[in-house]
């Protein structure tokens, strides 16, 4: 009996179902369409496919875009370390060896790891997209060092992330620079105007040379002066004799300069440990 019972309410559901679709295709066939509801739905179906693709693709695209945008990661180091791995490993210029759409800063050659082939070494960062950017860019700021070979090939040594700080609405630079010396050193030049937050604008430079396979710091000269007083200093660390030499004076006073030396006594500390000018 209960198998009779849901056979005809089965029957009912069926005929009222079929009667329905009847009643709307005539009604859409009325209405001077040239499709049914059924192929409306499909033609729907088609769209959304279409935009969901679209919308993949444009994901993507924003990814490769925000290589270095820290809204999409949470931990920077994981940032910096996808950054660094997108530079090539070898190539015959900084362009043709770091990420698509990148500036180069500055860039200088000579030998470095003394093998009697010119290396390379280079400041870059992402350009900027942003219309409103467009004076100053705020993307993080990398320093790489290729070694080059008899085929004028350069081959990744190694890339730093965190050296400087990126520019913002209170640091720019005046001046970022880097050379190669004829006699194997490796001299990072950075002038910053820092326009709130302090009238003290950092000034130095600091010197590595490649030894035992690594790059250590051997020196540093700094010069700060202050905006409103006219006080500064003069700061001169040589790593190796183990001295510094430190002299004051006032810019805006006649008066002689005060040098004092003292000893030095920091361990050799490689490249890529701290900021260029964290602790000297």
């Amino acid at each position: 009996m209960k198998s009779y019972i849901a056979l005809c309410t089965a029957m009912c559901f069926l005929f009222y179902s079929c009667s329905n679709q009847s009643q709307q295709n005539e009604s859409f066939e009325g209405s001077g369409a040239d499709y049914s509801p059924v192929e409306a739905i499909e033609e729907n179906e088609e769209v959304e496919e279409d935009v969901k693709e679209e919308y993949e693709e444009e994901e993507e695209e924003e990814e490769e875009e925000d290589l270095d945008d820290y809204d999409d990661y949470e931990d920077e180091d994981e940032i910096a370390q996808r950054v660094i791995d997108s530079f090539k490993e070898k190539g015959d210029s900084p362009k043709d060896v770091t990420p698509e759409n990148w500036e180069i800063i500055s860039k200088a050659t000579g030998d470095l790891n003394q093998d009697g082939y010119d290396d390379l070494a280079f400041f870059c960062r992402k350009n900027t997209s942003k219309q409103e950017d467009k004076e100053k860019n705020y993307h993080n700021i990398y320093f790489a060092i290729y070694w080059g070979d008899r085929d004028d090939v350069f081959t990744k040594y190694r890339v730093y992330a965190g050296l400087v700080s990126p520019q913002d609405v209170c640091l720019s630079y005046e001046d970022l620079d880097v050379s190669i010396s004829d006699r194997h050193i490796l001299t990072m030049y950075v002038r910053i105007f820092l326009a709130c937050g302090s009238w003290t604008n950092p000034n130095f430079s600091v010197k590595y040379r490649f030894q035992d396979g690594k790059l250590y710091r051997i020196g540093y000269d700094s010069q700060t002066f202050h905006r409103a007083t006219g006080e500064g200093s003069d700061v001169s660390i040589n790593y190796l004799t183990k001295k510094m030499k430190s002299t004051s004076f006032n810019a805006f006073e006649n008066e002689n300069r005060e040098t004092t030396w003292s000893d030095w006594n920091s361990p050799l500390r490689e490249l890529g440990d701290g900021e260029l000018d964290y602790d000297f």
